[in-house]
């Protein structure tokens, strides 16, 4: 059974705050074999705050916002330089399978490690497989893809040729390799990345197949912002080329004046199994299509951005009516931004310039930047700046953008992260204890600190007494069921809260009353069964 007073308090953080504290003091009123956990950004306000708990006991604990619950997990062997990685993800969204590859590039060769996970198991992957696709050293890769279980489709380049030839290598798991010459649409001799996006599809046939997405950035050819973007569309089954997005073709759909004219610097798109295209361009915003089965385009719609844009992620989170909201994040030089439903909801500075090879996500509740092997952490729900820290020896990095985790490969190792705004954790076991206090302290960058007081009591789950509100000088007991509050957690057990609420429940203070007088014996396990609501004091133990 778990009490908890909440005195909130409204803020709003959008650039680097002092510490200060939403609730001054907590009573928890817990049993055993109970687990819970609350967002530490549920307590405090403030930007980049380190926390500690100040004395010993064997229940609450601190989980950091970046989090590694398991030990790196040491690769096949050691490797010299990645150039791409890849998570396998359900077809038709973007969640996870728990497999895993990258490519690396060695001195003489290109080769493969992949690693095959089974589905909830959150230790760090296990890259014990290797296939080496090339030993060609002219050959650079760009990115990987998974076609399905068994292949994947590298996309690469011989840098020595002028014009630049590209190749597609498809790589089978049994070994198996063939590459695929293509021309280089819209670049001549300089690439330093290119973005490819894989979605299943079903065209004016009925044919269900998978279209691959490729384009070169604007930045990524070696000189200014070139100004001919075009994104080209492959058949992955036979790896043709079936249509392209030019700039004329932008032009035209934006009814500007000439087409012909028109200058196309694409920073950055996204691509959806429904068929929305994002484009995130240098000098227009963000440019939303729509696909159709004939491979034509709609505008669907436009956000209008200013400055300098470097980098967005696209995602589709539930809301809490249920509701799902297409959120946007947007990385400027010096500000990070948030959309919602293509509405403009919240801006944050960030401390450091950022770069083209800035990585930016966007989670249901975290925007999450990796710069320069420093990863920042910005909850969108409170709005706060809520950790820095520096992942030492990155060579490649994916973030799961839907359970908000985050997987990084060495030279030598893998390792596996959760990320949050910070957690405080209670967990009992089989422990009771008597009423006690603890103390959460939070440190921020300015030199300042700030503290909230942990009043609690953990009593055996089975226990048959039911105890007076008094003993936790709490003055209204009730459960606020299906009302939703910042600590309403899924947790087995009784779960009656205290909160500052005036409502008169009488009718529930009866029903217990009437259950005392009858002599019953009232299990904790039973009550959340019978009752909703309860309340005792001194005058109602009858």
């Amino acid at each position: 059974m778990l009490i908890l007073v909440l005195l909130p308090i409204i803020y709003l953080g959008y650039t680097q705050e002092q510490c200060q504290v939403k609730n001054q003091q907590i009573s928890f009123f817990f049993s055993t074999q109970e687990t819970f956990e609350w967002n530490l950004k549920d307590l405090f306000t403030g930007s980049y705050l380190n926390y500690t708990l100040t004395s010993k006991q064997p229940f609450f604990t601190l989980k950091k916002p970046i989090h590694q619950e398991y030990t790196p997990k040491t690769l096949i062997e050691g490797i010299s330089k990645i150039a791409a990685i890849q998570a396998r993800t359900e077809q038709n969204q973007r969640v996870w399978l728990n497999q895993f590859a990258f490519i690396e590039k060695s001195v003489n060769s290109l080769s493969i490690f992949y690693a095959q996970g089974t589905q909830g198991d959150y230790k760090p992957p296990n890259f014990n497989y290797k296939i080496v696709f090339s030993q060609n050293q002219d050959i650079q890769c760009l990115n990987l893809e998974y076609l399905n279980e068994t292949s994947f489709l590298a996309d690469c380049y011989n840098a020595i040729k002028n014009p630049i030839l590209n190749y597609f290598y498809i790589i089978e798991k049994s070994g198996a390799v063939r590459n695929i010459s293509n021309q280089n649409y819209d670049v001549q001799n300089i690439i330093t990345k290119r973005i490819t996006k894989v979605i299943p599809f079903v065209d004016s046939k009925k044919n269900n197949i998978k279209l691959l997405f490729r384009s070169t950035p604007a930045y990524a050819t070696g000189s200014d912002l070139k100004t001919n973007s075009q994104i080209e569309i492959y058949n992955i089954s036979t790896l043709f080329l079936v249509n392209q997005l030019t700039a004329r073709d932008i032009g035209t759909l934006l009814k500007v004046d000439d087409p012909f004219k028109y200058k196309f610097s694409l920073i950055d798109f996204d691509i959806f199994s429904d068929g929305k295209l994002y484009i995130l361009t240098a000098f227009d915003g963000i440019i939303i299509l729509q696909i159709d089965q004939a491979l034509g385009f709609t505008l669907i719609d436009r956000i209008q951005l200013y400055n300098d844009v470097r980098e967005f992620d696209v995602g589709h989170f539930l809301s809490e009516d249920g509701s799902l909201v297409e959120t946007i994040g947007v990385l400027f030089q010096s500000k990070a931004e948030v959309y919602e439903n293509r509405i403009f909801k919240n801006s944050y500075s960030l401390d450091f310039a950022s770069q083209y090879t800035t990585l930016l996500k966007i989670s249901q509740e975290l925007l999450i930047i990796q710069n320069k092997g420093k990863t920042y952490l910005i909850n969108t729900q409170t709005k706060d700046l809520i950790h820095k820290e520096v992942l030492e020896g990155i060579q490649g990095i994916l973030i799961n953008q839907y359970m908000e985790e985050l997987i990084y490969v060495t030279q030598i190792d893998a390792r596996r992260f959760a990320l949050s705004s910070g957690k405080l954790r209670f967990k009992s076991g089989d422990l009771t204890a008597a009423r006690d206090v603890t103390t959460i302290t939070a440190f921020d960058e300015l030199g300042y600190q700030c503290q909230v007081q942990l009043n609690y009591r953990v009593i055996n789950q089975y226990d048959s007494v039911l105890y007076a509100v008094q003993e936790l000088d709490i003055s209204n007991v009730f459960v606020d069921y299906p009302f939703w509050t910042p600590f309403q957690m899924p947790v087995s057990g009784p779960n009656v809260q205290v909160n500052s609420s005036n409502h008169k429940l009488s009718n529930t203070i009866n029903q217990v009353r009437r259950l005392n007088q009858c002599g019953i014996n009232i299990f904790l396990n039973s009550i959340s069964k019978i009752i909703k609501i309860c309340q005792i004091d001194q005058f109602r133990q009858g």
